[in-house]
């Protein structure tokens, strides 16, 4: 936590604040926790706050901290109850590869103008996300690399959750703990998460590149996916405004997410998930979302088994792809597989899948997937 010293101008005055520090935030911890008026036990109570509250630590005065809690009461709490939050904030990220360096590509292509070369440790700044490429900010230069050779921020998740609402709207990322922070995106449910800092009503996590803060309520723990599941499907047709047009249907919920296939007007589609902006569809034997609006719904729906498979690639020009434990660089190798193995999809995400492979379950960066018979 940074800090700056207490400077008084006037000589009569002395500083009694041994040392200030800038606003961050931080979690109670190991039960409801007193606000007083005053930093020490004996000062009139305020309130009382539970476990897992997020508070805005304003300043520290030896075992206390100065802090603004949800509901605007400010006052002092013991430090000693007080897990101050050290995660980075924003969309940042450190190039790990095992070769050494990472090439700033003009677009996102492996044939694309390498514009630099940049070795392993180098911290970027992540602009924006293409399927299975970043848009970065280093040494003044602008491009792109391959995202997964690059490690989102410098900690690591305690916890991995799933956007999960009941009407099937995104859910929003914010700057703070609270529903008035500032919005950084949006997200549909189904995307996987990282959840870095834990709390009651809020988590500190990291989706798509960019660190902030969800409401915990719309978090849920991944289960144990079924290979196969009976789930509730509404029937559509591609509608699209004029005959000679087509629809793409898309890898993610992104008009920069990789085009799996063109679609022409009457074509059946099978709804997965319903959203303002996109629909995670299923047509023919390929999953994957298409804009909303495009998407006539007929009105009938239905129970129906989905299975959905995926085949092993590697557009970097490899013959195997590892199969890990959990979906992170540095988790464990579960196995390295052939380039063309059929896996089962149980979780889609924007940078990792869960899948199964034979009796086993874990995880692959979802750049070396591509779906479809």
């Amino acid at each position: 936590m940074r800090k700056i010293k207490c400077l008084l101008a006037a000589a009569a005055l002395l500083c009694l604040l041994p040392v200030w520090t800038l606003a961050e935030y931080g979690v109670i911890r190991g039960g409801r926790l007193n606000l007083r008026a005053e930093p020490h036990a004996g000062s009139e109570r305020l309130g009382q706050y539970d476990s897992g509250t997020w508070v805005e630590i304003r300043y520290q005065t030896g075992s206390w901290y100065y802090v603004t809690l949800p509901d605007g009461a400010v006052g002092y709490m013991s430090a000693n109850y007080i897990e101050a939050d050290n995660t980075p904030d924003g969309s940042y990220g450190v190039i790990e590869n095992p070769d050494g360096y990472v090439n700033l590509r003009k677009t996102p292509s492996l044939s694309a103008e390498v514009l630099a070369r940049f070795d392993s440790g180098t911290q970027v700044d992540i602009l924006s996300q293409n399927t299975g490429w970043y848009q970065v900010r280093v040494s003044g230069l602008t491009g792109f690399m391959v995202s997964d050779l690059i490690r989102l921020g410098d900690v690591r998740p305690v916890d991995y959750a799933v956007v999960s609402t009941p009407n099937g709207n995104s859910v929003n990322l914010r700057g703070g703990p609270y529903v008035d922070a500032p919005r950084l995106s949006s997200w549909q449910p189904g995307t996987s998460v990282e959840i870095l800092v834990k709390g009651k009503d809020w988590h500190k996590v990291r989706v798509g590149g960019t660190i902030g803060f969800m409401s915990a309520q719309y978090l849920t723990a991944p289960s144990n996916y079924d290979s196969e599941q009976s789930v509730l499907v509404y029937y559509g047709v591609v509608d699209n405004p004029k005959p000679t047009q087509v629809l793409n249907l898309r890898q993610q919920p992104s008009l920069d997410a990789k085009v799996l296939g063109y679609y022409s007007n009457g074509t059946q589609v099978k709804v997965l998930s319903l959203g303002n902006t996109w629909y995670e569809v299923l047509v023919g034997s390929q999953r994957g979302y298409m804009m909303a609006q495009y998407i006539y719904l007929t009105g009938q729906s239905g129970t129906e088994v989905i299975r959905l498979t995926a085949r092993l690639v590697n557009p970097n020009g490899g013959s195997v792809v590892n199969f890990r434990a959990d979906p992170s660089l540095y988790a464990k190798v579960l196995g390295s597989y052939s380039v063309g193995t059929r896996v089962t999809v149980v979780e889609p995400g924007v940078d990792w899948t869960r899948v199964n492979i034979g009796n086993r379950t874990g995880y692959v960066s979802s750049y070396f997937l591509e779906y479809g018979p």
